[in-house]
């Protein structure tokens, strides 16, 4: 027996019609009884299509929801219209795909149900099926002419739907079904987009393999790549670089290249991008930062002498372009400014500039002695200034790192260099109180005074720390 039930006379037709005032009445009601062998009299269906189970929803829309079929195809047959909207301002259509109910769909469809009738929302029954993730009623709606390119809440296609939600089954549908690939969300993703931003490498493959333009960017002008390697997809890396996307692409809004971010993060990842995508690595983010620069600041030596190893020339790839005042500031510091996104352009004061050489970065980021050894054995210029024309050795010296100052007076750093300001190593050690560092370079030929030069505090500082002072 089905849900219809049957009824034996007009009288019962009457009271039932009085009864019922859900679909759950009249569910139930078709199992009170097996000998209710007539069909409900029309006037039942008339007093459902007339008065809804609940409030706002009419019962057709219910039996859509609900998978009651028999009763949706009696209402249909007894003139309930198909393309109804509910409080929700969807159809009967849109509650059948939501919920996967097939056989009602078709129905619905057969009965001249539009496939392309919007919600309020602008959502329409394949963004329903795409959202639920229900195959067969997605795949029944392309069929029946369903628009797979039209957008609705965000600017999403069902394409953009499926592929952020990860499902094979639904995007092979669509693309084959020959969904546009490239139609972008409000954010400016596109389908591939929002498939490598949920790490879906599969989704990934499925949209490249039919012609997906991997080096679109989005509203940021962030790219595919950028976003895979920064949430350390490396097999979608591969498959983008597979796909001919260049690595040295940047991202402005993150004021990094793709190599700056993943150089800390994640070193097969960057093998990949120097081996398979022939990444640049003398190429500078928008804050003017190398590669190189970021893999000697996380102190790593093996990540530095990946990067150098795959230069052929030193030079190029030890060069560091100036950099604004702000990179002086801590690390957090600047973190904290690319979370407020403050452009970094705006931090500039006067035309102050400071120009930051590999050694004087790996001496200013710790007192690493493996990394300052493994430079000054590719043949970096050991009393190279930067643009205050401090060498290596000042920056020691200032901060008492005695084991990089014995390294580097060991393999000929000047002891007496000059910044900008007239000051030594010498001077600056002592300034900072440094003891260890101050007669460390006197007994490497430092010299107390020169030409007169040096101020009274600090000579005074360096009378009191230094072995001399005792003699």
């Amino acid at each position: 027996m089905n849900e219809l039930g049957y009824f034996k006379n007009e009288d019962i037709v009457h009271s039932v019609c009085n009864e019922i005032t859900n679909a759950k009445d009249l569910y139930f009601l078709s199992r009170v009884n097996k000998y209710f062998h007539a069909i409900v009299s029309p006037k039942v269906y008339k007093t459902l299509i007339a008065r809804p189970f609940q409030v706002g929803t009419p019962a057709l829309h219910e039996a859509a929801k609900q998978g009651w079929l028999a009763l949706a195809r009696r209402l249909l047959e007894h003139g309930a219209p198909a393309n109804a909207y509910d409080f929700t301002q969807g159809t009967a259509l849109h509650h059948a795909a939501a919920n996967g109910n097939l056989a009602i769909a078709q129905l619905l469809i057969d009965y001249g149900a539009n496939v392309n009738s919007p919600a309020k929302s602008g959502m329409m029954a394949i963004h329903a099926a795409a959202y639920a993730e229900q195959a067969d009623t997605l795949q029944l709606l392309v069929q029946a002419g369903a628009d797979m390119n039209a957008v609705a809440t965000k600017n999403m296609t069902a394409l953009n739907i499926v592929a952020t939600s990860g499902n094979d089954e639904l995007v092979k549908i669509l693309v084959d079904s020959g969904a546009d690939l490239e139609i972008d969300d409000v954010y400016g993703h596109s389908p591939l987009r929002n498939g490598v931003d949920e790490g879906h490498e599969s989704v990934t493959r499925i949209l490249l393999e039919h012609g997906a333009h991997p080096e679109t960017r989005s509203i940021t002008n962030s790219t595919i790549l950028a976003s895979a390697v920064q949430t350390g997809q490396t097999g979608i890396v591969k498959l983008l670089l597979d796909a001919g996307v260049r690595p040295e692409l940047s991202n402005r809004w993150e004021c990094a290249a793709l190599l700056h971010v993943v150089c800390v993060r994640n070193k097969p990842l960057l093998r990949l991008l120097f081996e398979q995508g022939g990444a640049d690595i003398s190429g500078t983010s928008p804050v003017g930062l190398t590669a190189l620069h970021e893999a000697i600041r996380s102190r790593d030596v093996s990540l530095v002498r990946l990067i150098l190893d795959q230069h052929v020339s030193l030079a190029s790839a030890l060069h560091f372009p100036k950099l604004r005042w702000h990179q002086s500031l801590p690390f957090e510091t600047r973190r904290m400014l690319r979370q407020l996104l403050v452009p970094f352009e705006q931090l500039t004061v006067g035309q102050e500039r400071y120009e930051s050489k590999p050694l004087y970065t790996a001496v200013q980021y710790g007192d690493d002695a493996g990394i300052v050894r493994l430079l000054l054995g590719r043949g970096v210029d050991i009393n190279a200034l930067d643009a205050r024309g401090r060498t290596a050795l000042h920056q020691t010296a200032r901060d008492g790192q005695e084991a990089s100052v014995q390294l580097l007076l060991s393999w000929g750093a000047d002891v007496n260099a000059r910044d900008r300001k007239g000051d030594t190593p010498l001077q600056i050690a002592g300034r900072h109180r440094r003891r260890e560092v101050v007669q460390l370079l006197l007994r490497h030929g430092a010299e107390l005074e020169k030409d007169g030069e040096q101020d009274g505090d600090t000579g005074s500082q360096l009378m009191v720390i230094s072995p001399r002072s005792a003699a």
